[in-house]
C-alpha cells in the first residue's frame, strides 16, 4: 500500500482529475438506483389509479433526469466534465467511452425488446419496468467505462 501511495503522490494533475471523474461515474449508478426504484413504485401506484399529485409528477421527471446524468457525465457533456475537457478527452478515453456506450446500447436494445414483449400482454408491468431498463443500460455504460479505466491503471502500475 505504501508503494501505491508513493506512486499516487507523484502522479500528474491530469491523472488525479481522471481518477476522480471515473470515481464519480462509478458511484452514480448506485446513487440513481434508489430514485429509480421509487419512481417505479410511484408509477405502479399512478397506473393503478392513484392521483400522483404534483410530487408524483416531479418524481417521474426527476427519475428521468437522474437517468440522463449517467450518460451525460460519461460522454463528458455535464458541467464539470466540460470545464475540464482538455484533461478528460484523450484517445484512450474515447475508446473506452465507445466500448461502454456499445455495451449500454445492447443492454438497452435487449431490455426494450423484453419490455415490448411483456407490454403486449401486461402493459402496466411494461411501463413500470421501463425506468429499470433505462437504469440498467446507463449503469452498464458507467461500470464498463470504469472497469476499462481501472484495468488500464492496473496495467500501468504493473509496468512501473
Amino acid at each position: 500500500m505504501g508503494g501505491n501511495t508513493r506512486q499516487r503522490a507523484g502522479e500528474s494533475y491530469r491523472d488525479r482529475v481522471q481518477r476522480d471523474w471515473v470515481r464519480r461515474i462509478t458511484v452514480l449508478p448506485g446513487a440513481t438506483l434508489g430514485i429509480t426504484l421509487i419512481a417505479m413504485m410511484r408509477a405502479d401506484e399512478w397506473l393503478s389509479g392513484e392521483d400522483p399529485g404534483l410530487s408524483g409528477v416531479i418524481l417521474a421527471g426527476a427519475a428521468a433526469i437522474n437517468l440522463l446524468l449517467i450518460p451525460l457525465m460519461l460522454m463528458g457533456w455535464d458541467g464539470g466534465s466540460r470545464k475540464q475537457k482538455r484533461l478528460l478527452e484523450d484517445e484512450l478515453t474515447r475508446a473506452y467511452r465507445a466500448s461502454a456506450i456499445t455495451c449500454a446500447f445492447w443492454m438497452l436494445l435487449v431490455g426494450a425488446m423484453g419490455v415490448y414483449l411483456v407490454g403486449l400482454w401486461k402493459p402496466h408491468v411494461a411501463v413500470v419496468a421501463l425506468p429499470m431498463v433505462l437504469w440498467v443500460a446507463a449503469a452498464t455504460a458507467a461500470l464498463r467505462f470504469a472497469q476499462l479505466h481501472r484495468r488500464a491503471e492496473r496495467e500501468m502500475e504493473a509496468y512501473d
